[in-house]
């Protein structure tokens, strides 16, 4: 029932071993997975690129995590706009805090509009909401729109505390303005089958630019395409959505996963502005299969087959 039963000076009358379990189902379970081959499924984006920042500009930069989705940010100025590793250095305004290293992801930007656009923000909208605290913004979600340009909100930590009549003037987006990123051109579909090809032609082992060894099929549908391959050792299907998602499912007769980020790296590297947003890795075979080849390789230390000395 979820009570926490505690027992002051308690002491187990033994010590539970893996040997005191019944462990037969979960034994053949493991013992009878076959692994054969390995899917990926790729879930790409088109996303634009960032400007380059300017020095001296006043950001506002992640410093906390509070909980899985709270997050709070600190004003800083960057001081200098050349990356260093992907970082730039910026100068906290609160005296407490030292100069730092950050990365790109960590900031959000602020634009002169920010008080401005939305002129509205929808239910569910994710905002940051500044605390009177040295400046200092928390994550916040929109919980209710009252209609007099203020608004309730519960912030996303671990607290959830609710904040009500919050004026449209203390909010500002989660999100930077538009207009801190480049343009990207649109995809299209005969550049989309170009890059398909040439990814699998770099990457398939052993068939380089003869295209007897893959077989290719483009299916259009609507303003999307569907676009599949197969050669002796695998297959790949590729969707696209006709907008900005990309979809790459791919199927190898072996455990074979440096293939698979090269022909992820060669086909974003021809379409260019691509990221991933989702990845999944799933082995395959029969048997009840659930685990990669390489985690069989040793077997877990409850089954009592241990292969070290």
């Amino acid at each position: 029932n979820g009570e926490n039963r505690f027992v002051e000076g308690f002491v187990a009358p033994f010590e539970p071993r893996d040997s005191d379990y019944d462990k037969s189902d979960s034994s053949l379970r493991w013992l009878s997975q076959q692994p054969v081959g390995y899917q990926a499924v790729i879930q790409m984006e088109l996303t634009p690129r960032r400007k380059q920042m300017e020095k001296f500009e006043r950001i506002l930069v992640l410093t906390a995590y509070d909980g899985p989705w709270g997050q709070t940010y600190d004003p800083a100025i960057v001081t200098s706009i050349r990356e260093e590793g992907n970082k730039l250095r910026v100068k906290f305004e609160s005296e407490s805090m030292d100069d730092e290293l950050v990365e790109r992801e960590r900031i959000r930007r602020l634009h002169p509009k920010d008080a401005l656009e939305p002129s509205e923000f929808e239910v569910g909208k994710m905002v940051l909401f500044e605390t009177r605290i040295d400046g200092m913004m928390k994550k916040a979600m929109i919980s209710s729109n009252n209609g007099d340009d203020t608004y309730d909100l519960i912030l996303v930590d671990f607290e959830c505390d609710m904040h009500f009549k919050v004026p449209r003037s203390e909010l500002i987006s989660a999100e930077e303005n538009p207009e801190f990123f480049e343009e990207v051109p649109p995809i299209t579909q005969e550049p989309l089958q170009r890059a398909f090809r040439k990814a699998l032609f770099e990457t398939v082992p052993g068939t380089g630019a003869d295209e007897a060894d893959l077989a290719f099929r483009f299916f259009p549908v609507g303003e999307g395409l569907v676009a599949a391959s197969a050669w002796f050792h695998g297959n790949a299907i590729l969707k696209w959505n006709g907008r900005g998602r990309i979809e790459l499912n791919l199927f190898l007769d072996k455990e074979d996963k440096p293939s698979r980020v090269k022909l992820q790296d060669a086909f974003m590297k021809e379409i260019g502005n691509l990221s991933v947003v989702q990845l999944d890795e799933f082995p395959r075979g029969h048997g009840k299969i659930v685990n990669f080849a390489i985690d069989l390789k040793e077997p877990p230390h409850w089954l009592g087959m241990s292969t070290k000395s």
